[in-house]
């Protein structure tokens, strides 16, 4: 009770704040909106390493805090708006995979005119411990057209550094440039359309085909990668969204490149007792033009790289506290030197989310 109320003094000496600068100078009136949660879980992970089957997988009991905050400030000529998510997981026994991972948005957008919207937005996002720690930054601007009759169109592109300290010469530098179209066709169904290209400098030099002369002139590893989509959402008695993309990676380096076809579904419903179940699967089919893949750990850092399944029950047991019991698969194959990688994960638990405003 004593955070609660030190979070609501928080929020009325930012009201007072913004309604005296309001009043003295007008175009800093503001409208202010968040929301925000802190969750802890019990989980039990099947392989607390993430490594490869081939290497020896370790079951493990884990402790997991998680805080999370969305806010926005609607100005007269803007919006800014912006998020922030940290997460602490404890290990029972593997305690060298225990992590603190930091994420956090940031995007002012203006509008021009009846029809156009510009803006600039960030993001960055930091794993700390582990054996896979990294830090992820990225930063641009976008620009929001609003032709009406449901139809939205964003652009935008954005400068980007990924740094990978286990192994430096997978962290690189990229320029990004992204397309998205959006159609409300009906007051709860919707389509996408999306577009995604960039270009990434590797802090390592491009490997050469093994069965090849060596390079007389080593080449900085370049890739090229572009992306499109599609999906649609329905919002209605059920939330519910399916989603294709194709995924072109392009590298002048041996064994990187690869196509991909990825499928996502999802679905949220009510369930009888105050319940809501939360479902999500993903089916990803790759394919590696060099019938190798050197570096199948680097994909092992982001779930969202993986065929999944995950499943969360929730039922408030207070007017601001839900609890959840979720169950999440994972599952990974890769072609490698002489041998095939196969990845499997499974983390299954129970959980608090306690909402603070």
């Amino acid at each position: 009770m004593v955070e609660r109320r030190m979070f609501i003094s928080q929020r009325r000496v930012l009201l007072v704040f913004a309604l005296a600068l309001a009043a003295r100078y007008p175009v800093l009136a503001v409208d202010v909106e968040g929301t925000g949660r802190v969750s802890t879980r019990l989980d039990v992970d099947s392989n607390a390493r993430r490594e490869f089957e081939q290497f020896g997988t370790q079951t493990d009991g884990v402790v997991s805090a998680i805080g999370s905050g969305r806010g926005r400030l609607l100005f007269p000529w803007g919006v800014l708006a912006g998020t922030y998510d940290v997460a602490a997981q404890k290990f029972f026994t593997v305690t060298s995979e225990d992590v603190l991972i930091q994420s956090a948005t940031v995007a002012l957008s203006i509008p021009i005119g009846g029809l156009l919207a510009a803006g600039v937005d960030a993001r960055a996002k930091d794993r700390r411990g582990g054996s896979r720690r990294y830090t992820d930054l990225a930063g641009g601007g976008f620009l929001l057209f609003f032709p009406g009759d449901g139809w939205t169109i964003r652009l935008g592109g954005s400068g980007h550094r990924f740094i990978y300290p286990p192994f430096f010469p997978y962290s690189f530098t990229a320029g990004e440039a992204t397309g998205q179209v959006e159609y409300r066709f009906a007051r709860r169904h919707s389509v996408a359309f999306l577009g995604d290209f960039g270009v990434r400098w590797f802090n390592a030099v491009a490997d050469v085909n093994p069965a090849q002369p060596p390079s007389q002139n080593p080449e900085q590893r370049v890739d090229k990668v572009a992306i499109a989509g599609l999906s649609y959402r329905y919002q209605g008695p059920v939330l519910a969204s399916v989603a294709y993309s194709y995924g072109n990676f392009d590298s002048n380096s041996f064994g990187q490149s690869a196509h991909r076809h990825r499928l996502s579904a999802s679905v949220g419903v009510r369930l009888p007792w105050q319940s809501t179940l939360l479902a999500e699967g993903v089916l990803e089919l790759t394919n590696y033009p060099d019938r190798i893949f050197i570096s199948p750990e680097i994909l092992l850092i982001n779930d969202e790289n993986l065929n999944s399944i995950s499943i969360k029950l929730a039922r408030p047991i207070l007017s601001n506290v839900d609890i959840e019991l979720d169950y999440a698969f994972y599952q990974a194959s890769f072609p490698g030197t002489g041998m095939t990688y196969n990845y499997l994960r499974m983390v299954g638990g129970i959980g608090l989310t306690w909402r603070l405003w």
